[in-house]
């Protein structure tokens, strides 16, 4: 059972023919079910990188172990190669599940 929540932001960076040609992001996780986060530093709970356009940036335990280790140690229970994927497609940014029953919270909903 996946409970994270996440916060994102993220600055643009150059353009070509009036689309973003990148947009860096920082993940931040606020919230685990696993543990009290507000004790972990701030690059404890971020990740971040920069999205080229059209590039998909897949993010769970498996790609991202060593951020995954601080708020979410029993990661080995997720039954997908990620959590989710990130995709810059400018100007939208979409957030794409693993599979259909994998689930999602935004603001625990």
């Amino acid at each position: 059972r996946v409970s994270q929540l996440w916060d994102g932001s993220a600055a643009v960076r150059g353009q070509s023919h009036g689309r973003s040609l990148s947009v860096d992001v920082t993940l931040e996780c606020v919230f685990s079910a696993d543990m009290d986060v507000s004790g972990l530093t701030q690059s404890q709970r971020c990740v971040a990188r920069r999205l080229v356009a059209q590039r998909r940036w897949a993010f769970g335990p498996r790609h991202q172990p060593a951020a995954f280790c601080f708020f979410l140690p029993k990661s080995e229970d997720i039954p997908w190669a990620h959590l989710f994927e990130l995709v810059w497609e400018s100007p939208c940014m979409y957030l794409r599940k693993p599979a259909l029953d994998a689930p999602l919270l935004v603001n625990r909903q």
